[in-house]
């Protein structure tokens, strides 16, 4: 019985304390699109040389 005591002891404080909730971070699209890459020189293979795109 001792350690269903505890246990029940234990979840009672548990369920005082609040869960703390993370910020969200909001990105605007220009971020957004530079963690993907899109504003980075594109380069490919023309004729053998790599060209700048």
């Amino acid at each position: 019985m001792k350690v269903l005591k505890n246990q029940l002891r234990e979840w009672k404080n548990q369920s005082k304390k609040k869960n703390k909730k993370k910020r969200k971070e909001k990105f605007s699209t220009r971020e957004i699109e530079d963690l993907m890459g899109v504003h980075r020189p594109c380069y490919e293979r023309r004729r053998g040389a790599l060209r700048q795109k």
